[in-house]
C-alpha cells in the first residue's frame, strides 16, 4: 500500500527526480528522437512549474 498524500511546501526533491528521469530519456537507445523531444520537452515543462512554485511558498512563507 502506498503512502498518504500530503501537501508540500517544496516540490524542490520532485524536481531534481524529473531531472534524472530526464536524463534516462536522453539516454535511452530504444525510443525515436522525436519520442525524446516531446517527453524531454513535458519533463522539462513540469520541472519548470515545480520549481516556479517551490521559489513561490518559500518567499511567502519568509514573508510570514
Amino acid at each position: 500500500m502506498g503512502r498518504n498524500v500530503k501537501p508540500r511546501l517544496s516540490y524542490e526533491d520532485d524536481a531534481r527526480y524529473l531531472l534524472r528521469l530526464v536524463t534516462a530519456v536522453e539516454i535511452d537507445e530504444i525510443a525515436s528522437p522525436a519520442w525524446k523531444r516531446e517527453v524531454i520537452g513535458a519533463l522539462n515543462l513540469i520541472r519548470t512549474k515545480f520549481l516556479n512554485r517551490s521559489s513561490r511558498n518559500i518567499s511567502q512563507a519568509a514573508k510570514s
